[in-house]
Order: structure tokens, then sequence, then C-alpha cells
């Protein structure tokens, strides 16, 4: 169908195809119309009413932006976020974790860091960004909240939220530009900083945003070029880099903002202290790092809730049941290995995924719970040793001497965390 009359359009808005009757608004300034081709093309007119088509790139996704340039597709890749467990909605190892201590992963993929006299404790929370906000319906954020504080925050004092970005996600990353995006809601206003560390911590980039508003939530677009030059990268199942969400942080960390730097830099002198009062919460949900120069809208991935799941499993998962305490003494889901031998117990429990490497395996016992042990002839024996790789666990070494032809029980959690 060919058009023959451009309508009447006062406020910039777009003339539809499909009815010539209704007009979508485009945001764009006042008396700057817009239309569509014949062809189907988007034609955007410049002040001089000169129209060029924009055709559309064919991308499913794609959505219209305003830029300095004027209106273009947007060139995210919209869907494709490396962060696992964004939406914060997996927690295999629990849901609470009080006085969390450093290094500690608390919901799947989120790793707790802290040195200083700062308590905190972690938890999965239900306060979440509103659809009408976000446009995306969340049930879970990670939150922070302040137990012990630390009014004075020496110079190698941190606090932070961080998550590892695994070689093999950022290999298809580097040299190109990313934006972070993510929804954070804190008691403490002002500026907080991102840091983004490399494979060895020698090469690290800082970004500072802003929190308005005191118990608010804010969405936060954070975008940089992953061209370092130099220091150790990891482009296959070790760490790529680093993501970390600063809390405090001491003058050893910091450095100047919007830069690559060489050595381990999280935040900048301006970064506030969210550990200064135990009024303090912080909160995270929806996080997302997507190639391209802008946030496109979170979404969960197609494969949904038990795709998260998976991709979680390759890095930490357990025996124990979903919300089943670790150490529990329960028999619910157990392994039971046969005696073939005074020294050892065989069998094959063979992991959900494939795991990024092979795991540290924890041994539980059944009855018990009693931790690197295993239930065996009404007793629990000691674990010295494991035979696993990335697909399974085979077999277990004994310390004392096992009672052959009887089983050997217990629930184990096998971890193979960047």
């Amino acid at each position: 169908m060919a058009y023959t009359a451009v309508p009447t359009v006062s406020t910039g808005d777009l003339w539809t195809a499909a009815n010539q009757n209704t007009y979508l608004k485009d945001n764009m300034a006042a008396g700057v119309p817009d239309i569509f081709t014949a062809a189907g093309q988007l034609a955007v007119a410049s002040a001089a009413n000169a129209a060029t088509a924009l055709a559309h790139p064919a991308v499913a996704g794609r959505q219209l932006t305003t830029t300095a340039a004027g209106v273009e597709w947007d060139a995210s890749e919209d869907g494709n976020n490396v962060i696992i467990n964004g939406d914060m909605e997996i927690a295999q190892r629990g849901t609470t974790f009080a006085a969390a201590g450093d290094g500690v992963y608390t919901l799947d993929r989120m790793k707790y860091y802290k040195n200083g006299a700062m308590v905190n404790t972690v938890t999965q929370d239900t306060d979440v960004p509103t659809f009408s906000e976000s446009g995306h319906l969340s049930q879970h954020s990670l939150k922070v909240d302040c137990t012990t504080i630390d009014a004075a925050i020496a110079a190698g004092d941190y606090n932070e939220i961080g998550y590892k970005v695994e070689g093999y996600d950022y290999a298809p990353m580097k040299e190109k530009t990313v934006t972070l995006s993510f929804w954070v809601k804190s008691t403490k206003t002002g500026t907080f900083c991102v840091g983004f560390l490399n494979n060895g911590s020698d090469r690290s980039y800082v970004v500072e945003y802003v929190v308005d508003v005191t118990n608010t939530w804010e969405k936060k677009e954070i975008t940089l070029t992953l061209d370092q030059a130099g220091g150790t990268e990891d482009y296959t199942d070790g760490k790529g880099f680093d993501i970390r969400f600063v809390l405090a942080s001491g003058a050893t960390y910091q450095t100047t903002p919007d830069t690559w730097q060489t050595g381990a830099y999280f935040s900048t002198s301006n970064q506030v202290n969210a550990c200064d009062s135990t009024d303090n919460n912080f909160l995270l949900s929806q996080l997302k790092l997507e190639i391209g120069d802008r946030a496109t809208p979170f979404r969960i991935r197609g494969g949904g809730h038990e795709e998260e799941v998976a991709l979680c499993q390759r890095y930490w998962h357990t025996t124990y049941s979903y919300g089943t305490a670790i150490g529990n003494a329960t028999t619910n889901g157990a392994v039971y290995f046969y005696n073939e031998q005074t020294a050892y117990t065989f069998g094959r429990s063979s992991f959900p995924v494939r795991m990024r490497t092979t795991p540290t395996i924890v041994p539980y016992a059944i009855g018990t719970g009693t931790k690197n042990k295993v239930r065996s002839n009404a007793a629990d024996e000691t674990v010295i040793a494991h035979t696993r790789g990335d697909t399974g666990l085979t077999r277990l070494q004994i310390s004392t001497v096992l009672v052959v032809g009887k089983m050997s029980g217990f629930h184990f959690t096998a971890d193979a965390e960047l």
C-alpha cells in the first residue's frame, strides 16, 4: 500500500503504518514530525523536514533511543546478560548470613568482602523494585544490613559485594563497550563506586554513581570499555574480571575514576561510608552486564528458573534439598557408597551439570550432619581424601578401618567457584 499523504503531526508523534489515525509518542521535540515510509521504514525528519529513512535492524528487542546525533536504534544486545542470578533468586547456600566473613559466598554467585570493624548480615530479601518502576517482576534482592559499625575507615579497610565473571564470558566482551545496570536501595546517600578488576587484580577501573534519595529504589547504569592493556588476563575457565559494589573503602584502594589503572583499586576518595550506622542497609537487585553502550530492560533467561539454577550449579551445588541447611542431619537426598575396602568407600554420584573445574568436596555424615564425616556401621568416620572430576564423585578415603560390605551415607557440597 502506498501512502499519498502525510497526516499533520504537531507533537513529534509517530504515524503507524497499520493505522493512519494512531499516533505513538516518541518524546522528540515538538514540531519535528516522524513518519513511516512506504517501504515500512521509519523516516526521521530533521529540523528542516528533510526526511531520511531509518531502517529497522531486524534484531528482536531493539528499541528506539534519542542520542545527541538524533534518533537511532539501540545498539545494545538485549537479553545477553552475563550476570548469573542477577535477580537474586537462587540461594543454594541459604538465605541468611549473619556476621558474614570476608570472602564468603552468600546468594549464588554473590561474594561478600570485608576488612575492618564493620559487621554485616547478608540476606535474600523481598524488598524489590516494583514492576511499574523497573518493568520486571522481581521476587528478591540482596540486602546488606550493618550490625556493627566502622565509623573510621582505615586505609586498608573495605566492604563490598562482588561478582566474578568467568573468562569464557569475558572473552566475547574484551575490547568492547559494555554496560552494567542495576537497581540499588541505600540508607546512605551520596557517591558510591563500582570497581572492575582483571584476573590478576593488577589492572582496575573505577566508576562513581550517586544514590540520590535514602531508602528508595533507583536504577543505575555504568558504561565502560574493556580495553585495558597489560596485566594478567584469563579467557577460559578462570576469572575474567571482578565487579565490586563498594560500601566503604580506605585510601589504599582509592584512585581516580573512569580510566584503567595499574593495581587493585575499588573506589575513589568520594566513596561514602555505608558502614557508619547500624541503621544502614544496602540492597541490590536486577544486575545486568551486556555488550553495548546503554542498558536494555532486565529479563530472565529463556530457560527460566531452571536454567538459572543450572548455571549456578556449574560453580556450586549440594545434595541437600533446596532450602535445607548445610550440615543438617537429614537422610533425604543423601548419597550411599559401598565399603569395598577397609580404607575406601566406592560409588558414583553424578553432578547435575559439568562443573567449571574439579570441585572441592565437603562431606557431611547422615544422621548427625558432622562435617568431613560419613556415617558407616552406626559410627561417624573421618574422610581424608576424595576421588572426583568435574562430572562426579566416585570414591572417598577414610582415616579409620571401615567394615567391608557395609554402606557409608553422607551429603556433600561441591565447590568450583572462581
